[in-house]
């Protein structure tokens, strides 16, 4: 009978302890943490200057209506300078941007094209698919930022001027895509394509590494425009450096005529299907290193009364080269 108290007295201090060891480890649990939180933001420092180029590579396998087939590649780097002379102003933030020069590789088959506009060699100077891109060589223009973040304005007296006088002496003497060439290399959506290296709008507030935002992207992929809604989330934060992913969502093209490779007429995109990818990398304290936008896309393109598709590989990349001050 002892025995048995004895095991009964062991069982209740075993019992006792476990309780309050249980108990204890509840008085001291740590509460979850909470979510590291993020802050996006892009600053124009005033009184700096940054250099940036731009690099387009575009593969390209047209269809025809009869089932021929074209392939050729393009590879075009602009070097892009852009000046911040002052702090915003109600909220509106300017950049004076010039487009200074070119490089220009294309290939059709055997037959290459190419130049520099730095030291004016090469033999593509009369080539029509460089001539549409070297309107806006040595042209100056405002950029304009809104308070949101979007370009609200592209403006300036050579852009004006240049268009205004086009339009005037240009009607009846030029053809229709010699036109073209100069009214969609000084239009604001072109010019907003080259020299804005952000190009989405950022999330108001703190954001943590898995909330997700939706953001307009409108871009250019061999020389057609389209617009897109990209899916943007913080892929990684090391060192004071954010890595944002951006994946396409919705694709369509502008309704717009565009110049395309050797068609004699100008042409629609009248559909598009495909995938795409936009990664940037910006710094903590507001400044964006690069922008690579990644898409592989079928464009349906009218052509007349006929259709082509064009599948299109693009890669187009906004780098950062260098700031100085003014």
């Amino acid at each position: 009978m002892k025995r048995l108290s004895v095991i009964l007295v062991l069982i209740a201090v075993v019992f006792s302890a476990n309780l309050f060891s249980q108990q204890d480890a509840v008085k001291g649990a740590k509460p979850a943490e909470e979510k590291q939180t993020f802050g996006l933001r892009v600053i124009h420092k005033a009184a700096t200057f940054f250099t940036q180029k731009v690099i387009e590579k575009t593969n390209v396998h047209r269809i025809y209506p009869d089932e021929t087939t074209k392939d050729y590649t393009r590879e075009i780097t602009y070097f892009i300078t852009s000046k911040i002379p002052s702090s915003p102003e109600d909220g509106f933030q300017t950049l004076v941007v010039s487009v200074d020069s070119l490089n220009y590789k294309f290939k059709d088959g055997e037959t290459t094209f190419e130049f520099n506009t730095m030291d004016m060699k090469g033999n593509a100077l009369r080539f029509k698919d460089l001539n549409c891109k070297t309107v806006v060589l040595g042209r100056e223009f405002e950029m304009v930022y809104s308070p949101y973040g979007e370009v609200a304005a592209i403006k300036g007296k050579d852009i004006e001027e240049t268009i205004e006088y086009v339009k005037e002496k240009g009607e009846g003497y030029l053809n229709e895509i010699d036109m073209y060439f100069w009214l969609n290399g000084l239009a604001k959506e072109h010019l907003e394509y080259l020299a804005d290296m952000k190009k989405i709008l950022l999330p108001e507030g703190k954001i943590t590494m898995d909330s997700v935002w939706l953001s307009p992207y409108t871009t250019e992929i061999n020389g057609y425009a389209f617009q897109d809604t990209l899916a943007l989330k913080i892929a990684s934060y090391n060192a004071g450096l954010y890595t944002l992913d951006g994946q396409s969502k919705k694709i369509k093209p502008l309704s717009k005529e565009s110049f395309t490779y050797n068609i004699p007429n100008l042409v629609s995109v009248v559909g598009v299907t495909g995938t795409g990818n936009v990664k940037i990398n910006l710094k903590a304290q507001g400044r964006v290193e690069s922008l690579e936008s990644l898409y592989d896309i079928n464009a349906k393109i009218q052509v007349g009364e006929q259709f082509i598709i064009e599948q299109i590989k693009s890669d187009i990349k906004w780098e950062l080269i260098n700031v100085f001050k003014l």
